[in-house]
């Protein structure tokens, strides 16, 4: 069973802004 490309967009998305969000906060 493969991973909906749903799923897949919504893990990237998610990942970059949280890295976005650490490196906007800078003490991570």
């Amino acid at each position: 069973m493969s991973p909906s490309p749903v799923l897949l967009i919504l893990f990237s998305s998610l990942s970059k802004s949280c890295s976005r969000v650490r490196s906007s906060l800078g003490f991570w």
